[in-house]
This record gives structure tokens, sequence and C-alpha cells, in this order.
């Protein structure tokens, strides 16, 4: 609905009178009595509205989060990035153990930028309606508390919200923003059963995930993750390897479904989650590594195209020397692990995530690397993973290799 500058004039009349009418009732009734009405109904959709953004908000309000309301400011940014100045089309979805849609939005433009960031500023308000009404927020009473069950099935939550694109409209334009954690603990890869996979290990989890079919459609959808990692100070930390796996899974994921990964907030302000909060298990982190050295190229570790064959065989026995010193500083008892990682090396649309010839690329190549760390002098055992294709995204908006991006993606990790 197109709203004209008269209709605006009584709009903002409006939103006036009913805050001085809010003002005068707070004077008299305590704030507890003001209660959410939690009667959502999905918006039909118009065939014939205009809008320029398909927006679909992931909410998982989790026991082992933070407290909500802080990780919805520190979305406002990115929400408003998202719904842009041309109308948004909404959908809000809940991410507990059986992930649905629970609210629609339907596009609304007023005739000047000002009047649709006003609008826009109105949806914001829904993401925390939808919270208050599923997490029994203290000191927000609602009508109907929305029903919330145990878990976060955070991967078909990324379903329903594929599902809520309007197929009709331009799929350039949409767009998904995870509220979350990123600690799925129900669905198709429960971390709480399964622990969070290293970085190594996301290639081949990710790869086994597509060839199940389990992956939503993500088709040109860019996905911002808004608290990925951050768990609330009464949990255990997680620690870096632990952060790294997680990130690292869900940016493979979104690219193997299609989708674009846009921004990570990494960074949300503390406090205790709402009694009501969607009740997750714990997650276990990885353990710490006594020895964890990442060597890129620069370091002067650089093999043949297409090969386990190193450019320069003399750089890299230094380097190898170098890490060999560390690990019998380091007094660790435990084998070494070693995982060769490879770039992607063509376009997007042509990647096969987790195919088998960068499993085997990445293998020969941590063991053409190990092998040198056994002449220089490291005596625990050895152990070769072939980690495929490196975490960093090495493609462009447009999908095309970039060979900056491939480089960061050659290397080599040793943890112990």
């Amino acid at each position: 609905m197109r709203v004209r500058p008269k209709h605006m004039a009584r709009l903002l009349a409006g939103i006036t009178v009913g805050a001085s009418i809010a003002v005068a009732m707070t004077a008299c009734t305590p704030p507890s009595q003001i209660k959410t009405d939690c009667a959502f109904n999905a918006a039909a959709r118009d065939a014939a509205a205009e809008y320029g953004s398909d927006v679909a908000v992931v909410l998982a309000p989790a026991s082992n989060f933070v407290d909500f309301a802080h990780v919805i400011d520190a979305s406002t940014e990115l929400f408003a990035d998202a719904v842009g100045i041309n109308g948004a089309r909404v959908s809000l979805v809940f991410a507990d153990g059986q992930p649905s849609l629970v609210r629609s939005l339907p596009p609304q433009t007023g005739d000047t930028e000002d009047d649709t960031r006003i609008i826009n500023r109105h949806m914001m308000s829904a993401l925390s309606d939808v919270y208050f009404c599923a997490a029994a927020v203290t000191g927000h009473p609602v009508s109907t508390p929305l029903p919330v069950d145990a878990q976060v099935d955070l991967l078909g939550a990324l379903g329903v919200a594929a599902g809520s694109f309007d197929d009709t409209h331009d799929s350039g334009n949409r767009h998904i923003l995870v509220l979350s954690n990123g600690l799925e603990t129900a669905g198709q890869f429960d971390f709480s059963q399964r622990g969070i996979p290293s970085v190594a290990d996301v290639g081949t989890v990710v790869g086994a995930l597509k060839a199940q079919g389990a992956l939503p459609n993500l088709h040109g959808a860019l996905v911002d993750f808004i608290g990925l990692g951050v768990v609330n100070s009464s949990e255990p930390a997680l620690n870096q390897q632990s952060r790294d796996g997680l990130t690292a899974f869900w940016q493979s994921l979104v690219l193997a479904s299609g989708g674009r990964v846009g921004r990570i907030v990494a960074s949300v302000v503390d406090g205790a989650p709402a009694p009501g909060s969607i009740s997750a298990r714990s997650v276990a982190g990885l353990a710490d590594a006594c020895i964890n050295e990442t060597i890129t190229e620069d370091d002067g570790v650089r093999f043949v195209p297409g090969s386990p064959e190193f450019l320069d065989p003399a750089a890299a026995a230094l380097v190898a020397t170098t890490i060999a010193s560390k690990v019998a500083a380091s007094q660790c008892p435990g084998a070494l692990t070693v995982t060769g990682f490879v770039a992607s090396g063509v376009p997007l649309a042509q990647y096969v995530f987790g195919n088998p010839d960068d499993v085997q690329l990445s293998s020969d190549r941590a063991a053409a690397f190990a092998a040198l760390l056994t002449s220089a002098g490291v005596s625990v055992p050895v152990t070769v993973v072939g980690g495929g294709k490196g975490p960093v995204t090495d493609w462009d908006d447009a999908g095309n290799f970039v060979e900056d991006l491939g480089k960061q993606n050659r290397t080599i990790v040793v943890t112990q």
C-alpha cells in the first residue's frame, strides 16, 4: 500500500496521538498492564504490490544465548539495509524445535525516503513483538503466548525462511537475517549430539548434508548472521577453534545452498536470557589446542597448481623446521594433525562442495608438509587430513572466482 502525503500526515498524527495516549496511560497504569497482542495473522500475498526487497528474519532466542533484546538492537542497521527504501515484504520465522513462519508484514512505502524509514522502524518493532510473545520476557505481558518447542533447529528455520520468499519476485533482492548464536540442537545436524565440526571437517560435513538433500534452497539470498558464536556469561565460553568451526560451518552451508554470506556480527552485549527462551541443550566446544598454526603461501609454502609438489622446497622446509621447534617447546604429548586446504579455483556455479578431487589434493598437500615436519625432528604421531576447500568465500558477488581470495584458502593448518 502506497501512503500518500495527506495519508502520511494522518498516519504521523495518529502516531503522535497514540504516543500521547500511551504516555497518559503510563502515568496511571503500571507498564506491566500493557499487553502485546500476539494474534499474528500472516499477510496474504498481493501479486500487484510493488516492493524492492523480500526479507526473512530468523529469530532464535535460546537459553544459551544472551539477552535477545540486545541481539535485536545489534540487528537494527542490518535490518534497515535489508528492507531498504523501496518497500519490503518481511517474514518472521521462529527457530525453535519446530520452526515456523509466525508473522508476515506486507510491503509499505511512503512518498519520501523519510516516510519509508518511519514505516521501516515500525516494522522493526515486530521483531520485539514476536520475542515478547514467545519468550515470557519480564515486564512485557502478552495476550496469548506463542507455543515454544524445546531446542533450536536453525537449518530447518532457514528452509522455512527460503519458503517464505515470493517466487514471482526478483530473487536478487532476497535477504535473510539470522538472529542466533548458531548452536543448533535439533534437526539435521545437532551440535549437542555431534559436536561443533572443526574447520577441517566442515567441507565433509556440509558436502554430506547436501548429498542427503538436507540443505534449503537459498538461491539468490544474502544471509547475515547476528550473534554467531555468542553465549551468555553463565555458559562455558567457546574457544577460538569452536567459533572458527561454527562460522565456517554456516558460511559453507549458505554457499552450498546457493546463497551468499553477508555480514557476521559476532559481538553482542551480554545479559541473561528471558525466562521463556527456547530451552536448548548444552553444546560442547572443541578442545583447546597446544599448537594451532596456519601456514599460508605468504609464509613460503606454495604448491605447483593442482599438485602436492612444493614450488620452493627449501622455503617449505624452513617453515617446517620452525613449526617443529614450537612442537618440541610445547611438550604436549598428543599427536599432531596436519590439515590441507585448497581454493575453489572455479566459479561458484561450477563448484561442487565436498568434491573428492579437492579433498584428495588437500590431503596430499598436507601429507607433503607432514613429511617435512618428520624430517625436521617431530617425533609424535602425525595425522593427515584433507580439508577440501578452505573456509574463505573466494567468489565475488557475481560468483566469479577471485584469486586474491583463493590465495587465503591455500593453507596448511597444524594443530596438537
